[in-house]
């Protein structure tokens, strides 16, 4: 219900507050973590009558859910080093590349590690990150496979030896791409569409 999420929700944040309280964070950063309480609750869903997410317009908003998302992050990190993991990099929208440029342009100060995957575009390029300067950046391409390493990873997988025509399905379907094809054995298996 609204009411048992809200609880939790306010929970929650109360312990983030006062493990933050006792942190070294700023005070600053404490301050704002007090002010964006209603605009967290309200990227769950959760709104309070009255509250600073109600009583600002569309632009304001947005401006305050970066700040919020931001805070929130860099509230963990003074607690302890924080990894931020962002999967399928390739999707990201334009709003999702402006928290993100947003966290870089700050994230000097903290033990914060981010972490995109991402497939290359139809075009064969990365996809661009609108990321600040601040961070190094290292790019680990992953390349895909030759069919003899293809074929030993799924016979490891799997524990055998395959078929031709299955390894054929597989080279072609994956690209030779080791995640993918790792990820569809595992499917093949849990959906039981394997024979031996």
């Amino acid at each position: 219900t609204e009411v048992e999420n809200k609880t939790s929700f306010i929970k929650q944040w109360q312990i983030l507050n006062s493990q933050l309280n006792a942190s070294n964070a700023s005070p600053m950063l404490r301050q704002e973590y007090d002010r964006t309480q209603s605009i967290l609750g309200a990227l769950l869903g959760l709104h309070w009558n009255g509250s600073l997410y109600e009583q600002l317009d569309g632009e304001l908003r947005h401006e305050n859910t970066i700040t919020a998302v931001k805070v929130w992050l860099f509230a963990q990190c003074c607690l302890h080093p924080t990894a931020l993991v962002l999967e399928d990099g390739h999707w990201l929208d334009d709003a999702s590349h402006e928290v993100l440029t947003a966290i870089c342009q700050e994230m000097t100060d903290y033990p914060l590690l981010i972490l995109i995957t991402s497939r290359y575009l139809d075009n064969g390029h990365h996809p661009e990150f609108k990321l600040a300067t601040h961070p190094p950046l290292l790019k680990i391409d992953l390349k895909t496979l030759s069919p003899s390493s293809l074929r030993q990873q799924i016979e490891q997988i799997l524990n055998g030896p395959i078929n031709d025509n299955f390894f054929t399905l597989l080279q072609e379907r994956t690209q030779a791409n080791p995640f993918f094809s790792q990820q569809m054995i595992y499917y093949f298996q849990e959906n039981q569409l394997l024979i031996r």
